[in-house]
């Protein structure tokens, strides 16, 4: 079992975005790993893609999906299944600052649009 207090887990910012490690390899899991992501009113993640599927349940704010060819409005309570191999992007177009909850596997690859594969974020790790 692996609990993690949210006062001491370790935060890592990166263009706009604050991810909070929750679960991962170095908190003792074997198979799941999540974080807590906040972006800032403009702020969003790159396009990327995954060979899994990752989770998004969102707890505060607004904001824009991309996944492939489609665009929807993700709002508090929303979950959002992305699937493995769909090119997608968050952007917070709102005013508020917006927060998820992210959930993926363990040793899931983080992939540029081309297809080449970059390093694992430290949050995952």
């Amino acid at each position: 079992m692996s609990y993690i207090s949210a006062a001491g887990a370790p935060t890592y910012h990166c263009q706009g975005n604050t991810l909070t490690k929750l679960i991962a390899p170095s908190t003792g899991a074997q198979e799941v790993m999540a974080w807590r992501d906040r972006l800032e009113p403009g702020a969003g993640s790159a396009l990327h893609l995954h060979d899994h599927e990752e989770l998004i349940v969102v707890i505060t704010g607004e904001c824009v999906a991309r996944i492939g060819r489609m665009e929807m409005i993700l709002t508090v309570g929303d979950a959002c299944l992305i699937p493995a191999g769909a090119t997608h992007q968050i952007t917070n177009r709102g005013i508020e600052p917006w927060e998820c909850i992210t959930v993926m596997p363990v040793g899931t690859q983080f992939l540029l649009p081309d297809g080449s594969e970059t390093p694992p974020p430290p949050w995952t790790l």
